[in-house]
């Protein structure tokens, strides 16, 4: 499955929000502001007020299912949301806060068929694309999200994660040349991905250009410090590099963030070993057989 950067975890309910023009109300501008703050409940509470007086008000409604989106309150969402849709069939942006619910949920199949409307109904609709394109990887449709990709690129070549996306696509076709070009072009528009600086980090390290790998992995920790894989990665291209001592002292902080990655707890064994700390690196691989014979 492809990994997901967490700007696109976020429902689109932090993308701004727009009534339609003709539609005034103060107190829907405030909603959207409660919003946009964080002040879920409240904003909640307004909306919730606000359908019970009009329940086919498709700005309201859609909203309202904003707000419960935002409470992890799904299922309402859902059923909000398919409302608002009932009430204006044509917005592009409903079906795609429609298709976001419905991927909170685990329903691939039918996020899909939202966010494959949305960019029906609005090709330029770029981050529905995002979210089909990675829907369709996901269900190894490879060929058809590297459509969706593509077309963003195209439209707007610094859209966040569109070419770290790309990247993954190459990297598992097993392209690394263009997986490398993807992923640098990813951190040239957006330095602070730590997504794509640790994914970059990680391929450069294969490629044999563990200096290089080290340059990005540390950026990466800068934006995620408490990410164990970035750690973790950084042992890896120290040890290539053939700083030991450092690779061992990343290896740690791994396990400090994750204990239970049993990978780590190898890769520290194996640099105990080499570096003659041979009862270190008993327990490390003690410690590594244990978890691995709880998976």
């Amino acid at each position: 499955m492809l990994p997901t950067p967490q700007c696109l975890l976020l429902p689109a309910l932090l993308i701004l929000f727009s009534a339609p023009a003709a539609f005034q109300d103060s107190r829907f501008d405030e909603a959207v502001r409660m919003l946009q703050q964080g002040r879920y409940q409240e904003a909640n509470r307004l909306a919730s007020q606000a359908v019970a007086q009009d329940g086919e008000n498709v700005a309201w409604r859609h909203l309202y299912g904003l707000t419960l989106s935002a409470l992890n309150r799904y299922e309402e969402a859902e059923a909000h949301l398919e409302k608002a849709i009932s009430l204006a069939p044509r917005n592009a942006g409903i079906y795609n806060d429609f298709g976001v619910v419905l991927l909170r949920q685990k329903k691939d199949r039918e996020a899909l068929e939202a966010f494959e409307r949305a960019v029906e109904l609005d090709p330029d609709y770029l981050m529905a694309r995002i979210q089909a394109g990675r829907l369709y990887h996901n269900l190894s449709r490879s060929d058809k999200a590297l459509v969706q990709f593509g077309y963003v690129a195209v439209r707007k070549p610094d859209f966040p994660t569109v070419h770290y996306h790309l990247a993954m696509i190459h990297l598992n076709n097993g392209d690394a040349d263009k997986a490398l070009a993807e992923l640098q072009t990813e951190v040239r528009h957006h330095p602070g991905q730590a997504l794509a600086r640790m994914e970059l980090g990680q391929l450069l390290t294969q490629l044999g250009r563990p200096d290089e790998a080290v340059i990005h992995l540390q950026a990466g920790q800068r934006q995620a410090p408490s990410t164990g894989r970035l750690h973790f990665l950084l042992a890896k291209a120290h040890r290539a590099a053939g700083r030991t001592q450092q690779a061992i002292e990343s290896a740690r902080r791994s396990l400090e963030m994750a204990p239970l990655d049993a990978t780590a707890h190898y890769l520290l064994a194996q640099l105990y070993r080499e570096t003659g700390q041979i009862e270190l690196a008993r327990q490390s691989m003690q410690r590594f057989q244990e978890l691995r014979r709880r998976q």
